[in-house]
């Protein structure tokens, strides 16, 4: 089946991210795709626009052409599955939206130069279930809560993000639970950058806090964290009610408080 798919701007994204699977320039045509070792092509990014997207499962969100308007009408018609995962693809522009639940087995992967916009102050722009995946872009999030949350979403998995505003940047809870966050920067605009809660491992790597009251916070949670930083925060490093923060090569600068631990919680390098 011939694909005509997006281009280099998809190639990185979904190298190493499934599996099996290689992207390459050159046209392929294969009738008889089973094992998810084929090749296949990417390319056309103007065709792709002007008529959406012709790759099975993957739909177009851009501010004219594509698929939708709106990330909120993409996620709506999304069916993804453990064996037919989907992507989103979200091209350069400001997005202004509700509350978006991305659901199980979809991926949402933003464009350099995509911004989501939260228009509601007082829920989560962003609620990630089980095995969904955010990746690239900006985020202004809600001044009452967090620009990205999830609650008991194992497996969820969100990469290369930078949040400008909210009230906090990442947050995850719920028993059981263990979430990956890598490459994700918060600055002065949000209150608490990251915060594990409610027993879920929080699994991270290459945070940058900058400005804010809280950089890295756990409440009776596991928080892994990995060649990070914290930039100018009252907080860098913040942990109680049991929680374990388990930093590994991490950065303060001008913090007034580099760790606290309150209530039987634990800080172990």
């Amino acid at each position: 089946n011939k694909k005509s798919c997006i281009g280099t701007l998809i190639k990185k994204w979904l190298n190493g991210f499934f599996k099996n699977l290689r992207v390459t320039d050159e046209l392929y045509v294969d009738a008889n795709i089973t094992d998810g070792t084929d090749t296949f092509t990417v390319n056309d990014v103007a065709g792709l626009l002007a008529g959406g997207s012709t790759i099975e499962n993957t739909r177009i969100v851009a501010k004219s052409g594509g698929d939708y308007t709106t990330i909120a009408d993409a996620i709506a018609a999304a069916t993804g599955t453990p064996t037919a995962q989907e992507i989103i693809i979200v091209y350069p522009g400001d997005y202004t939206e509700v509350p978006l639940t991305v659901p199980s087995y979809v991926n949402i992967l933003l464009y350099k130069g995509a911004k989501v916009i939260a228009s509601d102050a007082n829920n989560p722009l962003f609620t990630m279930s089980a095995a969904s995946r955010l990746i690239g872009g900006e985020i202004d999030g809600p001044a009452n809560d967090a620009a990205i949350y999830g609650a008991a979403a194992t497996g969820a998995y969100i990469r290369e993000i930078g949040i400008n505003s909210g009230l906090t940047g990442v947050e995850f809870t719920g028993a059981s639970s263990v979430v990956s966050v890598t490459n994700i920067s918060v600055l002065s605009g949000v209150t608490n950058a990251f915060r594990a809660l409610g027993s879920c491992q929080f699994n991270s790597s290459d945070l940058l806090a900058m400005g804010v009251t809280t950089a890295f916070y756990c409440d009776n949670a596991t928080f892994w964290l990995h060649n990070s930083g914290a930039d100018t925060c009252t907080n860098a490093i913040y942990a109680e009610n049991s929680g374990l923060i388990r930093p590994y090569t991490v950065s303060t600068k001008d913090c007034t408080n580099v760790i606290r631990v309150n209530t039987s919680a634990q800080i172990r390098g």
